[in-house]
């Protein structure tokens, strides 16, 4: 019988790539202490059979229409009934190096446990999101905590939801979530890999949308150093990376 103590909600929206992340789960998973909610805003029944195919008897699968990516997570919070909650998106993966039973024996004394993330385009790691940021309380400055890399007990992280009304929803929630001064685990392992893109950043649009509406999280008299910050911080990452690539650095490739 299963004792999951982690949800882990997994949002879905016809991607065959979501096998990869399912399996990211279960197979670094033997001791039944994650329970896997997909949240899946009425894929094709094709990506539907593979999603019910993966899923072990305890999981949960949610099949119905969503008002997008922040609404899902929405009902992700909603459905989820362990302890303790993580997240991921349908084309990202937890890598071998996560280890769930650290993460519950973490957070039996922490709010939030917190890794590193990588991003990867093609193969290779594009840059990477570190841990040190909000050890050193920079989320109010732009640069955030690895989101699909965060857990947390369910009783922190259901005290807000992700706005609607904004395209930079996971940057305001996480800021809410960190103004109450939650007890944090930094963990310098990469435990997961994302793939580039995503919904603020799929258009140059899109990105200046986001951005202006972020002026208004963090402060209109702040807003736009903290967007120069967090640009040339990730332009910088970039480079690195591409530097690292260039050298054939053993860990630019995945």
């Amino acid at each position: 019988m299963a004792r999951y103590i982690i949800d882990i909600i997994l949002l879905s929206y016809n991607d065959i790539k979501i096998t990869t992340a399912i399996d990211s789960i279960i197979n670094n998973d033997p001791d039944l202490l994650t329970r896997i909610v997909v949240i899946d805003g009425l894929s094709n029944d094709s990506v539907k059979l593979l999603i019910e195919r993966k899923l072990r008897n305890h999981d949960v699968l949610v099949y119905e229409r969503d008002n997008g990516i922040f609404d899902a997570l929405n009902k992700g919070l909603v459905f989820s009934d362990a302890p303790y909650i993580g997240w991921l998106g349908s084309d990202d993966y937890f890598t071998a190096d996560i280890d769930f039973e650290f993460i519950t024996e973490c957070l039996s004394e922490y709010d939030l446990y917190i890794g590193r993330l990588y991003y990867v385009n093609q193969g290779h790691i594009s840059r990477s999101v570190e841990t040190w940021p909000c050890k050193h309380g920079l989320i109010r400055m732009g640069l955030n905590n690895p989101h699909f890399a965060t857990f947390g007990k369910a009783s922190l992280l259901k005290k807000f939801k992700f706005d609607l009304s904004l395209r930079g929803a996971d940057i305001k929630y996480f800021i809410d979530i960190f103004s109450l001064n939650p007890r944090c685990y930094f963990d310098d392992s990469v435990i997961v890999h994302m793939s580039e893109g995503g919904f603020s950043n799929g258009s140059l649009r899109g990105v200046i949308k986001t951005n202006v509406q972020l002026l208004k999280v963090y402060g209109y008299k702040i807003g736009i150093f903290v967007l120069i910050f967090k640009l040339s911080f990730k332009v910088a990452n970039r480079f690195l990376w591409r530097l690292k690539k260039l050298l054939n650095f053993r860990e630019s490739r995945v």
